[in-house]
């Protein structure tokens, strides 16, 4: 049974695409960030639509699927149009270089890793006396306000589990810690902490000997 032009792609089709970028790229690693149905342009699909809607036979209109991925760890962003039907390129571009691709769920776990192995962080988790199994990490898209658009980072914000007994179910955002990390994630490396207000006011923890508040669940 033939699809429609409007049915979703099928995981054959984005593989088929998917196979032709790789193979466009011989022996570099690439890491796809999103894919799908390419519609049809609007002139072709309306001559089909009301050719299906008034039983005349039916022209071909080719199967394209969306893609658009990083060579691994550099931050060049590329995106295509596939003909899946006769295996062609309809279209192949690298974007600028503020243009960014979101983050994925395998990207944050390694985002994750690089924030706990790095020697600064765990320093900052010491100076606060708690230990390192019990702390959550929320990895977020970085998104930059000022001139450095071109660089890709992610942000990491730092909690810890219910200090009174180290529940993994306990809402870990009623204790948050009071230092926020971003990365590079092009070299998966942390790049910058930063102290973050956790009270009433703008302040925030100076120096090496501060102790963590320990919220109070009820706060």
């Amino acid at each position: 049974m033939s699809l429609h032009p409007l049915d979703p792609a099928t995981a054959a089709e984005i593989e088929k695409a998917t196979t032709l970028v790789k193979d466009a790229y011989p022996g570099i690693p690439l890491h796809f960030k999103a894919g799908g149905l390419q519609e049809p342009p609007k002139e072709a699909l309306l001559n089909f639509l009301d050719a299906e809607h008034n039983n005349r036979p039916l022209p071909f209109l080719p199967r394209c699927i969306f893609l658009n991925w990083y060579i691994k760890r550099t931050p060049r962003f590329f995106e295509a149009v596939v003909n899946v039907s006769n295996g062609t390129f309809v279209h192949h571009a690298e974007l600028p270089r503020d243009f960014h691709g979101p983050g994925d769920r395998a990207e944050m776990n390694e985002v994750a890793q690089a924030v706990m192995a790095d020697p600064a962080v765990q320093a900052e988790i010491k100076r606060l006396h708690i230990d390192d199994t019990t702390v959550v990490l929320d990895p977020w898209d970085y998104g930059v306000d000022g001139e450095d658009t071109q660089t890709r980072h992610a942000q990491v914000f730092m909690y810890m589990r219910n200090p009174a007994n180290n529940d993994p179910d306990s809402n870990h955002y009623s204790f948050p810690l009071d230092f926020m990390v971003t990365v590079d994630l092009c070299a998966m490396k942390v790049k910058k902490i930063i102290r973050l207000p956790l009270g009433v006011d703008e302040s925030v923890t100076h120096g090496s000997n501060v102790l963590h508040r320990r919220t109070a669940p009820e706060e």
